[in-house]
Parts: C-alpha cells; structure tokens; sequence
C-alpha cells in the first residue's frame, strides 16, 4: 500500500488545475478573433502589432492637441472680440467727452467716466477667460490668474502730464534739443495754491502757465517769434538728471513716503519759483491693473 500526503494531493490539484485552465484559455482565444496574443504566437507579426499601437496612440493624441487648440482659439478669438467691442466704445465715449463743454463734475463726464470704468473692469474680467482651469492670456504660467486690479478703497496717485502737440514741442523746444533724446514731449503738472494750473518743463525747470503753454504761445508766434524765451516763463527750479525718478515711481505713481523720501513726491513744494504762490504737483486718483504682478498697465478712474 503506497502512502500519499496531504501535501502531494494538494499540488497535484494545483497542477491539474493550472492545465485546465491553460486548456480554457487557449480554447477561448480560437474564438476572441484575435490572431496574436502573445510575442511568442509570431515574433515578426506581434513587432509589428506594436509598432501600429504605437502610431495610434500618437495618432490619438495629436487629434485631441487639434481639438484642444480649435478650442483655445475660439476662446482667444472671442475673448480678443469682446475687447475689441469695448475699445470702440472707449473711442466713442472720449469723442463725446472731449465735446462736452461742462468740466468733470458735471454735464456727460460722470456717466462717461462710469462706463468707461465699467468697460475696463470687464476687459481685465476678459483677459482673465479661462479654458478649463488654465488662463488664455497667461502665457507659460496658464495656471495663474494674469490681471488684477488695485483696490478702488484704496487709490493710487499719480503725476500728471501735459503732453504737446507738434506745434508746441516745435515751440518750446530749441534746436539744441530737436534732434537729442531730450527733446521734449510733455510738461509735468503742477498746482498751485493760488488755484491755477502751471506746466513744468522738466529738462530745464522752467515754469509756464497754463493758459500760456494752451494758447498763449500762439501769440508769440504769431508776432514774430518761433520759439520761447525766459521771457515767457513765471517762474524756474533746479530739476537736474533725477527730479522725475526722485518724485515719481516708474508707473508715474508719486512717492509718498515722509520719512524714506523728505520733501519729495507728495509732500515736494516750492514757494519760490512763482512770487506768492505754493506749488505742488498736480495728481489724479487711479486704479492700477497688473500683469501677473508687474504694475504697468494703469487705468484712470477718478481724478482729484
């Protein structure tokens, strides 16, 4: 009588089982259709099978890059649209403010000022469209919202520009300075405590009053004289090289800051330059849009 472990048993039905279902498997593929299951079924053939999945999964995936790019450019397209749409009401609103003839406090500029604010709110809320969860205009870093605007409750204040046409600049330019990187193109605003508006040239500190810099200078002109003279001005100060730089920060807000910058930007005057006057700078209140964090684009809102 031959003894037979439980062990033996066991293994022999594990094996017993194992050809069953090798047998089950391989009597399933007669029928699943297929002519490859495994490298070893055709080498050459199944090489192959791999090279065709291979190209179709790249196939695949540059369907999916074309349709993903249709839709940015849709997106892009109506997003660049609707800013679009917007710059031609700006066009037409500054048209229909620059003819009404009430200041800023009153007739159309109010409602003008509204909608334009309006108008740029909803070009940042453009420049912010989203394609999923990345943004549009965001350029490599899509992932991060790319404008912002400043807090209305809290405004910044920056300088004011009087910027000439070519018959000032022609005007109050001398011929030194007609073909120099100097050549000037705008004067800063100042106010003064008498409450007149005076234009500071900044290359040689002298001061004009606004009348004179708007129409005044046609006189002169038309007397006989083709460009201004020390006679013209009310007034001088010592700007130098850095005076622009040293009062203002590079997105034209004015310095403000007693204890790092004394006597400069917002708390800059002169009593001397213009006999019984005090000048300071002329600003007006803004809302600044950043670009990813970078402080450039600026937006005017109110004004002083």
């Amino acid at each position: 009588m031959i003894r037979i472990s439980s062990n033996y048993m066991v293994q022999r039905y594990q094996k017993d089982l194992n050809e069953l279902d090798y047998t089950k498997s391989k009597l399933m593929e007669q029928g699943d259709g297929k002519k490859l299951h495994r490298p070893s079924d055709n080498s050459v053939d199944y090489s192959r099978y791999l090279r065709y999945n291979v190209s179709e999964g790249e196939n695949n995936r540059y369907q999916d890059s074309v349709k993903a790019g249709i839709s940015w450019m849709n997106t892009t397209q109506t997003a660049l649209a609707g800013m679009e749409d917007i710059q031609k009401t700006f066009k037409a609103k500054t048209i229909q403010g620059a003819n009404d003839d009430k200041d800023e406090n009153s007739g159309d500029w109010p409602a003008i000022a509204r909608e334009m604010k309006a108008g740029i709110q909803q070009i940042i809320s453009l420049g912010n469209t989203q394609l999923g969860d990345r943004y549009i205009f965001s350029g490599q870093a899509d992932l991060r919202q790319p404008f912002s605007i400043s807090d209305e409750n809290v405004p910044r204040h920056r300088g004011l520009a009087k910027t000439l046409d070519d018959r000032q600049a022609a005007f109050f330019n001398d011929a030194s300075n007609t073909d120099s990187a100097n050549f000037l193109h705008q004067m800063l605003s100042l106010d003064g405590s008498d409450g007149k508006s005076y234009y500071l040239n900044t290359l040689t500190g002298d001061i004009y009053t606004k009348e004179f810099v708007q129409e005044g200078y046609k006189d002169v002109i038309a007397s006989g004289r083709s460009t201004v003279s020390s006679a013209d001005r009310v007034g001088n100060i010592t700007t130098g090289t850095n005076f622009i730089k040293d009062n203002f920060k590079n997105t034209g807000e004015i310095i403000d800051d007693p204890a790092a910058s004394p006597g400069l930007g917002a708390n800059w005057s002169d009593t001397a330059a213009v006999a019984g006057v005090t000048l300071k700078f002329s600003t007006v209140r803004q809302q600044i849009v950043s670009y990813n964090g970078d402080f450039r684009y600026i937006s005017m809102v109110k004004q002083n």
